[in-house]
């Protein structure tokens, strides 16, 4: 077998046991979506906690329509609210309510600290050519959408 095809494999592989990782250790069995965790993820790391649904929907890689149904489950939760601009008030921002900010902090912590075990465990230097890899592969996917 050559390295190419041994390298498929285990991406396969790791892709399964991933999922598997990720489904068995939620804090919570009906616990976030990945495309909910980005969504919060996107508008948390915005200026204010907050963004409009166009750039939302662009930096997500899907529709308006999509973005407006996400954010009206959270709203309906209310974990997410829409604030009108203060200086043109056709634009209407989606922000991360405080007490959902507080959430969300709380666990990008504990999910932190999970990574930093996990890098931990591969030492120094296998964390080292990790992150040159990421990097090489986050290149090519951006180089080749």
């Amino acid at each position: 077998m050559q390295v190419q095809d041994e390298v498929l494999d285990l991406m396969f592989d790791l892709t399964y046991t991933i999922t598997n990782y990720v489904r068995n250790n939620r804090h919570c069995k009906d616990g976030p979506r990945l495309k909910d965790v980005m969504l919060f993820k996107t508008i948390y790391r915005a200026e204010n906690h907050q963004i409009t649904m166009s750039e939302l929907a662009s930096i997500l890689g899907v529709s308006p329509a999509a973005v407006s149904q996400m954010v009206a489950g959270f709203e309906k939760k209310g974990l997410l609210q829409r604030v009108h601009s203060n200086t043109d008030r056709r634009t209407v921002y989606i922000q991360i309510v405080p007490e959902a900010i507080d959430m969300f902090q709380k666990r990008m912590d504990t999910h932190v600290e999970n990574v930093y075990h996990y890098l931990d465990y591969l030492g120094k230097s296998d964390c080292a050519h990790l992150r040159d890899i990421l990097i090489k592969t986050n290149k090519y996917m951006e180089e080749n959408k």
